[in-house]
């Protein structure tokens, strides 16, 4: 999902496992956002929240695309 954001000039920041920041209880993301590990938050640089995804998406790139094009007044393909 991260190549997906990229390819469209989109800067991902990941947040978790693996990611660039973690966090010391999740339960503040699951809160604060109303995700559960593995979900996904994409949050406008003025702070909207353009989508959410309380679980991974099957397929996460598909959905994130669809979220981008959304939240720039487009048609999902």
């Amino acid at each position: 999902a991260a190549e997906a954001a990229c390819a469209e000039g989109i800067g991902v920041i990941s947040i978790g496992e693996g990611g660039m920041f973690s966090i010391a209880n999740f339960e503040t993301m699951e809160s604060s956002y109303g995700v559960e590990k593995g979900g996904a938050v994409l949050i406008r640089p003025d702070g909207h929240i353009a989508y959410r995804a309380k679980h991974m998406p099957q397929n996460p790139a598909s959905a994130l695309v669809a979220a981008l094009a959304i939240a720039k007044g487009q048609t999902p393909h």
